[in-house]
């Protein structure tokens, strides 16, 4: 589940999938499900596999940037542990 703002953000977008490059800078296409009422933004398929490769563990704090996801839908994530 992602922060409230990130999700509004991705809620702007119409946007079904993104892209996902981590750690290890390997590109992988994860979709987005989106509920109403509570309002919540969740990576589903994909994620799964962005986390075992890259190392992400339960706990760690996530950074996500993107520099135009109009682009390529493409964000950059690594872990501040």
């Amino acid at each position: 589940t992602l922060p409230k703002q990130m999700g509004e953000y991705l809620w702007d977008t119409m946007l079904d999938q993104i892209n996902i490059i981590g750690d290890i800078r390997e590109k992988h296409k994860c979709e987005l499900e989106y509920q109403k009422d509570p309002f919540v933004v969740t990576i589903s398929r994909g994620w799964r596999e962005v986390v075992g490769i890259n190392g992400f563990k339960l706990g760690d704090r996530l950074l996500f940037n993107t520099s135009n996801i109009y682009d390529d839908h493409t964000f950059y994530v690594r872990s501040l542990k």
